[in-house]
């Protein structure tokens, strides 16, 4: 049953545009840089801990937490390159993951 010619289809445009990485490369040293500050603020958060300057109950598996990030950290800023190459694979395959969810959704 139809109103009448008021009806109207509404359909929602929906680009990608503002999600892709213009610079994937510059992305990438960004990303690099953030993580290497999570690092520094993880080693400042530790390193009381450690030395028994500050105390806390649930510190010691938050510390080991951070202790591999760090780790981790360390392994993927020590060669930019491979980090550039890792993240350039990541954000295309995050990317193809989308691009195959919107055909979907389009039927």
């Amino acid at each position: 049953m139809s109103n009448s010619g008021d009806e109207r289809k509404t359909e929602t445009a929906f680009s990608i545009d503002p999600y892709v990485i213009k610079d994937p490369e510059q992305f990438t040293l960004n990303l690099a840089r953030a993580i290497e500050q999570l690092g520094k603020a993880a080693s400042a958060w530790v390193t009381p801990r450690e030395k028994g300057e500050v105390s806390d109950s649930l510190a010691g598996p938050y510390a080991d937490m951070v202790k591999t990030f760090s780790k981790i950290s360390e392994y993927w800023l020590s060669d930019p390159a491979r980090a550039v190459e890792a993240q350039t694979r990541l954000f295309g395959s995050y990317m193809g993951i989308w691009a195959n969810a919107i055909r979907r959704g389009g039927g």
